[in-house]
């Protein structure tokens, strides 16, 4: 589906559950979309997401369970991505993060269970919500930011990085399970 340039704002749940939408294309003349708007669109293999300055919010459910989908691009003005926004899309195998990414919802990326590699937090994240990326495969380096300040409930349970890891120094909380049964292998930087 290619969607008419001019198109400025998508509702809740215009496409949700449509299992042979395969290819959706936003203009960039969009703004805004509604919650789960391709949820369970499991057929989808390709997505291009809107790059206007004021597209800026990705939001709840947005599109969870595309299981097909392999590869997603954040545009760089993204600024929130909501809870559950990507959760159970078992097929996006890597993921870059927009610097300008300021809040990340809990189970954003939860069951992205081929997502693997290394991940880079952005510096204006402050919160790893919880399930953030929980049972994912990320098999990489994890870097955290200099001013995260807290990583909720099993935030990175299951995800087997390696390398050395940095717990920054403005960091206040971990909860419970965050890196359980990852396997992380490599050394633990304590601030």
């Amino acid at each position: 589906v290619t969607l008419v340039d001019g198109l400025q704002t998508i509702g809740t749940s215009v496409f949700e559950g449509c299992s042979q939408l395969q290819k959706l294309l936003l203009p960039n003349s969009v703004k805004e979309m509604g919650e789960s708007v391709c949820s369970g669109c499991n057929g989808m293999t390709q997505l291009t997401l809107s790059t206007s300055t004021e597209f800026t919010i990705i939001p709840l459910r947005t599109f969870a369970s595309c299981t097909s989908l392999t590869e997603i691009t954040i545009p760089p003005n993204v600024k929130t991505i909501g809870d559950n926004a990507f959760s159970s899309c078992k097929g996006i195998t890597s993921l870059k993060l927009p610097s300008n990414l300021e809040s990340i919802g809990g189970s954003a990326f939860n069951n992205c269970e081929s997502l693997k590699g290394s991940l880079v937090i952005p510096n204006k994240i402050k919160y790893l919500h919880n399930y953030i990326f929980f049972n994912c495969a990320l098999d990489g380096t994890l870097t955290l930011p200099d001013g995260l300040l807290t990583i909720e409930n099993n935030a990175f349970y299951g995800c087997p990085f390696q390398g050395e890891l940095h717990l920054p120094k403005s960091l206040l909380s971990i909860g419970e399970n965050a890196f359980l049964s990852g396997n992380f292998t490599g050394d633990l930087v304590l601030p």
